[in-house]
């Protein structure tokens, strides 16, 4: 039950298909890592918590992983980690590590089924460490410079970033083995043994132990050795090429004096004359020498008969003399001491009579300061009590203004609440303003508008009275039928013109009274149209029977209902504006 209560469903179909004859089974498939090792039952709580990779299939190579992986998405089990062996560090797990207080490492705890799978342990676990409780967890973890990844036994992680985890009433447990129970680590569960080899192999797992800490400690031994040796090799190979160097000098400096040697030997030779200098001053030195013999023999004796004649005149003295030279030393020292005595006093004198000057100024000063302060004292008490009078008139008139300031806030606050009212009857008078004033631009705009239409056609009525006018002087009633025909085509050509101005002008006065009124401009046009066919029918001239014979009265009337339509479709798609524009061009153009 325990151990199967970590594995997954995933976990458990690999393991089934990594058994004989299955999918897996040459695969290399070795198991569930938390089932390939054990620990101590006191240590299940802490593995189970800091190990993450204990659900991890432990593969022997990458190509047994992605056959597990083909696998699982095959039969679409799911997602599950793997650890292949063949990709992990070697010798990792081996390095010596100096951990706080002698702190135990958990992967020292565990006990691998197999040693190849000690770099899978050690990648899983690394250096966390074991406590026995928060407070040592704490102290491991930050007080040693280095930040070290810390489980307690009973659960608490504390990682290297600093985070901590904990607490809760359950605890994880149960993902590794346990030591002393049945089933122990094994490399292939699916391997039956007896309790004997169990046992062999635990023994030789010991001995195997064993001889792995020896070889760890003569391993390091061998890495200081070869540490230490590295070093050397590296001072010595700086060392080297100083020393070739130096050799190189030497040699260089061997050549040149080499060369110099010949003129050295040339100048060294004596000559004749040289050598009896020499000879003289040899002669000389121990002429010299004698001299300083007898005359150090002669300064022995003098110093011996000086120093007897010391002794005996301290003897010639007796006991007396010698008392007599110890108190005249005593009086000579205590001459000394009384001197410097005397001369440390009148210096003491002398800075005590400077003080004394000092002193009497600065008492002169102080007196002055202190009459004055005096004064000045009096003066601020006069002040004083002139500002406490003042004070009190000050407070009297303050509240007296409080008072005022109470009346006249009451006031005020009626005169707003007036004044708001005054303020709202303003807004709607302003209001009011506004509608009339737009009345009134629309009244104005309209005034305009009939004035501007009013000249309009006074104009177009003079032009027109002119027209008529011309025509009865121009017109002649004794032409033939043609000139007839002619003269009543002009005419109609002449009314047509007239009519499609007049509707021009009327389009124009439509666009310009659209906005103010739109109803105007219609009954406008109408009363134009009829304005214009009473002065067209007053204007137009008298025929004879004879020429009214030639024209019938529906093909006049088809006519004037195509030409009405002619131009009612004109109105509509001309634009009145362009001929507005073009009439105000062109009159500006008359008046230049």
């Amino acid at each position: 039950m325990q151990s199967t209560s970590g594995r997954s469903r995933v976990a458990t179909a690999i393991l089934k298909a990594s058994k004989k004859n299955g999918e897996l089974a040459k695969c290399g498939v070795m198991g569930r890592l938390g089932d390939l090792a054990t620990i101590d039952p006191q240590y299940d709580v802490a593995v189970s918590t800091a190990c993450g990779m204990l659900d991890h299939i432990v593969v022997q190579t990458t190509a047994g992983t992605q056959k597990c992986l083909e696998f699982l998405r095959k039969h679409n089990l799911g997602r599950a980690s793997f650890c292949p062996l063949d990709k992990m560090k070697k010798g990792a797990h081996d390095r010596a590590v100096e951990t706080p207080e002698g702190a135990p490492r958990l992967f020292d705890l565990i006990n691998p089924g197999h040693i190849s799978i000690t770099p899978a342990l050690y990648l899983a676990v690394g250096n966390t460490l074991v406590a026995p409780d928060l407070e040592i967890a704490t102290r491991w973890a930050y007080d040693f410079g280095k930040r070290w990844r810390v489980v307690t036994v009973d659960g608490k992680l504390i990682e290297t970033s600093g985070t901590m985890s904990g607490g809760g009433k359950s605890v994880q447990k149960g993902k590794m083995k346990l030591n002393g129970k049945k089933g122990g680590a094994k490399v292939n569960p699916m391997v039956d043994s007896s309790p004997e080899d169990l046992q062999k192999i635990e023994e030789q797992a010991k001995e195997a132990q064993e001889e792995l800490k020896s070889c760890r400690a003569k391993r390091r031994e061998l890495t200081d050795e070869i540490r230490s040796l590295n070093k050397r090799i590296k001072t010595l190979s700086v060392k080297l090429p100083k020393l070739q160097m130096e050799i190189e000098g030497f040699d260089t400096t061997r050549e040149e004096l080499t060369k110099q040697l010949p003129s050295l030997r040339e100048q060294s030779t004596l000559s004749a004359a040289d050598e009896k200098k020499k000879e003289e001053l040899t002669e000389k030195v121990e002429e010299c020498k004698s001299e300083m013999a007898s005359c150090v023999a002669a300064t022995s004796k003098l110093e011996a008969a000086v120093a007897k004649l010391q002794k005996s005149i301290i003897n010639a003295g007796g006991s007396k003399l010698k008392n007599q030279q110890k108190s005249c030393d005593k009086a000579k020292k205590d001459l000394n001491d009384a001197n410097k005595e005397l001369n440390s006093a009148k210096s003491t004198i002398v800075n005590s009579k400077k003080t004394i000057k000092k002193s009497e100024r600065a008492k002169e000063t102080a007196e002055t300061d202190l009459q004055q302060s005096k004064d000045s004292l009096e003066t601020m008490q006069e002040e004083h009590k002139e500002l406490e009078d003042g004070a009190k008139e000050v407070m009297e008139a303050y509240e007296q203004v409080k008072k005022d300031e109470a009346e006249k806030r009451k006031a005020l606050e009626g005169v707003s609440k007036e004044c708001e009212k005054l303020k709202s009857a303003q807004q709607k008078l302003k209001c009011a303003e506004v509608e009339l004033s737009a009345k009134i631009d629309t009244l104005d705009k309209q005034v305009k508008d009939s004035e501007k239409k009013c000249n309009h056609w006074k104009k177009e009525i003079e032009q027109l009275r002119r027209d008529e006018r011309q025509e009865e002087l121009d017109y002649d009633f004794s032409d033939d039928e043609d000139e007839d025909e002619d003269g009543d085509e002009k005419m109609q050509e002449k009314t047509k013109d007239s009519d499609s101005d007049v509707e021009e002008d009327d389009a124009m006065d439509e666009e310009e009274d659209s906005e103010s009124n739109k109803e105007e401009p219609k009954e406008e046009v109408k009363e134009a149209e009829v304005k214009k066919t009473s002065i067209g029918s007053s204007s137009l001239p008298k025929l004879a029977h004879a020429s009214l014979e030639q024209y019938s009265s529906d093909s006049i009337k088809n006519d004037i209902s195509v030409l009405e339509k002619e131009r009612d479709s004109l109105a509509k798609n001309a634009n009145m504006g362009a001929i507005a524009e073009y009439r105000k061009k062109e009159a500006d153009y008359l008046l230049r």
